[in-house]
């Protein structure tokens, strides 16, 4: 059972012990056939980034399994950066956007409120 669900936009977040699964909702005013393939694939490539992402020293969740349109990641316990931001972590996600661009990575949402500070990181 998830300990937490959230549902977004994009997509169903089930927070478990360890684990975290990300699961893309289907878009009703796509053609289905369409839809599932695109949705396949978003979830493809966005593992495939954060897995990049990891290689160029960002500090991300390790991807265990992709299959269709779910991603299963380890799950990172910490605080909101939302709740415990200073200037100190500022530069820290600073430093973090700057290895992701020079790595050609272009997040597009980057906000307070999807990161994780665990173990000054």
């Amino acid at each position: 059972m998830p300990v937490e669900i959230y549902l977004g936009g994009e997509a169903e977040v089930r927070i478990y012990e360890d684990i975290v699964e990300k699961i893309r909702k289907p878009k009703r005013y796509r053609i289905p056939q369409l839809d599932e393939v695109l949705r396949k694939r978003r979830t493809k490539m966005e593992a495939r980034i954060i897995s990049m992402a990891r290689r160029n020293g960002v500090a991300t969740p390790i991807v265990l399994d992709v299959e269709g349109d779910k991603i299963v990641m380890e799950r990172i316990k910490g605080q909101p950066v939302k709740h415990i931001m200073t200037p100190e972590i500022s530069r820290e996600i600073g430093k973090a956007v700057a290895k992701l661009h020079k790595a050609g990575i272009i997040h597009g949402d980057i906000t307070p409120m999807n990161m994780i500070y665990c173990n000054d990181k």
